[in-house]
């Protein structure tokens, strides 16, 4: 009989080791999945700032080329009703 309690006692023991080893892992992988995910929102939010600086350089290249575009269309009227 005490080798039974003395069975059940070292598998309560190796019970209270394992759940302990698995809650430091699973603390382990969240602070590692937080961190990955901190760096993913970082560059995310860089992506998009550039993405949008880019949306307005283009833009102000739109806003030209369509100002250009009125200029010689209106140069191009003025000259074809001066002939």
């Amino acid at each position: 009989m005490n080798e039974f309690k003395k069975e059940i006692n070292t598998l309560k023991i190796n019970n209270d080791t394992l759940t302990e080893m698995v809650k430091l892992k699973k603390n382990d992988v969240h602070q590692e999945v937080t961190q990955k995910m901190s760096k993913v929102e970082d560059e995310l939010k860089r992506y998009i700032a550039h993405q949008k600086a880019e949306n307005s350089r283009i833009n102000q290249q739109i806003y030209f080329v369509k100002s250009e575009k009125i200029i010689l269309q209106s140069q191009l009227n003025s000259s074809y009703y001066n002939q």
